[in-house]
């Protein structure tokens, strides 16, 4: 009798170890997806960082340059503006298929990266 008491004894602390361990390890991957995907959007917000500056710097340049062939300062600044203008309306009418769901569907397919490792 005393034995098993004992052995459920025994049985019951290392449910409780495997329990917080499981915690544990749960907490230790979320950290690990966490961190991840905030390196990856760490990356992608500097690397945009650095393609809206070389942007600045080439639209500029073809204001510049459209201003010669024109004639006057202020046209090849406004060809240059309609043209992110035409981007833009085309972009915002696109922003679902073009934005939304390759961010969304790159985000999932990082978080469940190492999922289909385990399997």
């Amino acid at each position: 009798m005393e034995s098993n008491k004992e052995e459920l004894d025994n049985l019951i602390n290392d449910v409780k170890d495997y329990l917080e361990t499981r915690t544990k390890l749960g907490r230790l991957k979320a950290l690990d997806k966490g961190s991840q995907i905030a390196g990856d959007i760490s990356v992608v917000v500097f690397l945009s960082l650095f393609g809206l500056l070389f942007l600045l710097f080439i639209s500029i340049a073809a204001s510049l340059a459209l201003s010669e062939i024109l004639g006057k300062f202020y046209l090849g600044f406004l060809a240059v503006s309609l043209f992110y203008l035409f981007i833009g309306v085309l972009l915002y009418i696109k922003r679902e298929s073009w934005i939304h769901k390759p961010i969304v569907n790159a985000l999932i397919r990082d978080f469940f990266k190492d999922t289909k490792d385990e399997n």
